[in-house]
């Protein structure tokens, strides 16, 4: 029974979408950017959501126009981490679908490990440096909650 209940939690925390180890190391990094122009950082406060994304994946499209409106809507950094290893992916991907929000390109794959990411796309919402939320796939009522409590 006590197995059980274990497997039970585990899930349950899983689902709920705690944070995973990423909360316990640095959130900080510094790549080039998607457009070639100088370096994407880790901002130092505030609210951020980093996610990951990549030219092949479909939900990737649907959450950039989401993300395009929730910066108009919130006070909310948001930095897409591409994981294209051929820049001309992300390109042509950005063609079609536009972002206003800050691209780096981490090709080497060095910030989607140091994250622990494990599928496309995944959000990381901070306030103040530190991880509240990882958000597995793209769901938009979930992240928008998250942003509205952090707000606050």
């Amino acid at each position: 029974m006590k197995r059980l209940t274990l497997a039970a939690s585990i899930i349950a925390t899983a689902l709920a979408g705690t944070p995973t180890k990423a909360e316990s190391f640095s959130p900080n990094f510094s790549l080039p950017a998607v457009n070639g122009g100088g370096n994407v950082s880790f901002p130092s406060g505030g609210v951020v959501i980093v996610d990951f994304w990549a030219s092949w994946c479909g939900p990737c499209k649907a959450s950039f126009s989401f993300y395009n409106r929730l910066i108009g809507q919130y006070s909310v950094t948001v930095i897409g981490v591409n994981e294209d290893k051929v820049p001309a992916e992300a390109q042509k991907f950005l063609k079609n679908t536009p972002a206003s929000f800050s691209l780096a390109a981490d090709a080497s794959g060095s910030v989607y490990k140091q994250y622990g990411v494990g599928s496309m796309p995944t959000a990381f919402i901070f306030k103040d440096g530190a991880l509240k939320k990882t958000i597995y796939g793209f769901n938009e009522s979930e992240i928008t909650n998250t942003v509205k409590e952090l707000v606050k």
